[in-house]
C-alpha cells in the first residue's frame, strides 16, 4: 500500500494517474529489456501483478473504512451524550448569567439609591457644619456682648466701646 500512496502524491492523487504510471514502468521496462534480454515477466503477468496490487489496496481501504466507520458508531453515542451534557450545561449556564444580570441591575438600583442618601447626608453635614459656624460666632458675639455690658455696668465705657469695637 506504500506504494500506492507514494505514487499518488507523486502523481496528484489521481488513481488513474498510478494505474497509468504502473504500466509505463512496465512499458519502459520492456523496451529496455527487449534488446539485451528476454524479458522476465511476461506483459500479462505484470499486468496480473498489478491488478492484484490493486485488489489488495481496494481490500485495505475497504477495511480501513470498515474500521473508521465502526469506531465512528462506536464513539456516536458518548458524543451524542457529550452534546447533550453541553446543551444542559449551555441553559444552566444562561440561567446562572440571568440571574447575575438581574443581581446586578438590584446592586444598581440599590447602589444608586444609596449615593442619593449619600449626597443628601452630605448637604446636611453642610449645613450642619455651617449652622456650627454660625453658632461659634454668635458664641464670640454673645461673650463679647457680656464683657462688653459688664465693662458698662461697672462704668468703664471706654473698655466696653473696646470691647464691642477692636
Amino acid at each position: 500500500m506504500s506504494e500506492f500512496v507514494e505514487l499518488r502524491s507523486a502523481d496528484g492523487g489521481s488513481t488513474k494517474g498510478w494505474i497509468n504510471a504502473q504500466l509505463r514502468a512496465m512499458g519502459a521496462a520492456s523496451k529496455a529489456s527487449a534488446g539485451a534480454q528476454p524479458p522476465a515477466q511476461s506483459v500479462d503477468a505484470q499486468l496480473y501483478t498489478l491488478l492484484r496490487k490493486l485488489e489488495l489496496i481496494a481490500e485495505d481501504t475497504e477495511a480501513e473504512m470498515q474500521a473508521t466507520t465502526v469506531s465512528l458508531v462506536r464513539a456516536m453515542p458518548q458524543a451524542v451524550a457529550d452534546l447533550d451534557t453541553l446543551q444542559d450545561a449551555a441553559v444552566d449556564l444562561r440561567g446562572a448569567m440571568d440571574g447575575l444580570v438581574e443581581e446586578l441591575r438590584t446592586l444598581e438600583t440599590q447602589a444608586g439609591a444609596s449615593l442619593g442618601l449619600l449626597v443628601e447626608a452630605e448637604h446636611v453635614k453642610q449645613r450642619m457644619l455651617a449652622v456650627s459656624q454660625t453658632l461659634e460666632q454668635a458664641q464670640t458675639l454673645a461673650q463679647t456682648l457680656a464683657a462688653a455690658e459688664l465693662a458698662i455696668s461697672n462704668g468703664a465705657l471706654l473698655s466696653a466701646a473696646e470691647q464691642v469695637i477692636p
